[in-house]
């Protein structure tokens, strides 16, 4: 759904800039339509469900908790301008490529920190996979390809 969503949202930048063809929509921007639409979808899912009714309820009762509320919102706010400026200015394929990087390695972190956080065979096999992924992808960078000197009579 974001996905779509972001796309539709680069689409209307590019018809709304005709004069610059690589016209793209700001970190903002692109945080602002995203939040505005899963906030519509919460809305109405908490309507539908009664949920919504029942956290203002909540919060009325116990106003202590509007403070966690609001720090949890800034700092969701916070990590969210980081997630939108990788995705505005490398795209989603690497925004994924962070993202599963930084859960893999807090994951074998948290296992070595703590060995009774443990892993199986199968969960160890899948960080191995995740790991040897990433250094054959360090590698491809990092070493010169070959390829093929282009032939100037076809320019």
């Amino acid at each position: 759904v974001t996905g779509g969503l972001q796309d539709r949202v680069k689409a209307s930048t590019k018809a709304l800039n005709p004069s610059d063809p690589k016209a793209k929509p700001t970190m903002h921007e692109s945080m602002f339509w995203t939040n505005a639409s899963g906030c519509l979808v919460a809305a109405a899912l908490g309507l539908a469900t009664g949920h919504l009714t029942e956290g203002f309820a909540f919060c009325s009762r116990h106003p202590e908790v509007l403070q966690a509320v609001l720090i949890y919102s800034l700092a969701s706010a916070v990590g969210q301008n980081f997630i939108y400026y990788t995705i505005t200015q490398f795209g989603p394929l690497l925004l994924s490529t962070v993202t599963t990087t930084r859960k893999i390695f807090s994951t074998v972190y948290s296992v070595l920190r703590n060995p009774s956080n443990s892993l199986d065979e199968m969960q160890w096999a899948g960080c191995t996979l995740v790991f040897v992924g990433l250094a054959v992808e360090l590698l491809e960078k990092a070493l010169p390809s070959k390829k093929p000197a282009k032939d100037p009579k076809k320019l």
